[in-house]
């Protein structure tokens, strides 16, 4: 897979989440881990992860996507506008999914931003 493949719509780096490392190498202690972990983060959401939904080849690849990323709302954003990145939109800095988006602790700015440091 092609590296810039593996960092998601809002910057998030697919390599290092743990569903995508856990189908990567068929643990299931990282995916029980990963559920619970999950779980309690994103308890507001309404969050119901089971162990068995804990696989994912990155955001922007195609396949089997774990939880939230199945209907990330900026992922699909992104893909209908045809962007690679919410970074890359013109409509970045007032977009209400990336406010909404946001709310989950996740700083998409932020996210990019540090990618462009390395």
């Amino acid at each position: 897979m092609n590296d810039k493949k593996m960092i998601a719509v809002c910057g998030l780096n697919c390599e290092a989440c743990s569903a995508h490392q856990a189908m990567k190498n068929d643990d299931n202690d990282l995916r029980e881990e990963t559920a619970k972990k999950w779980n309690e983060q994103f308890a507001a959401f309404g969050a119901n992860f089971a162990a068995k939904d804990i696989n994912c080849v990155g955001c922007r690849n195609e396949g089997v996507h774990s939880g939230y990323c199945c209907d990330c709302s900026v992922r699909k954003c992104a893909s209908e506008k045809g962007e690679e990145n919410c970074f890359s939109c013109a409509d970045f800095s007032s977009c209400n999914t990336i406010k909404e988006f946001e709310k989950s602790g996740i700083n998409i700015e932020k996210n990019f931003k540090s990618l462009n440091k390395k």
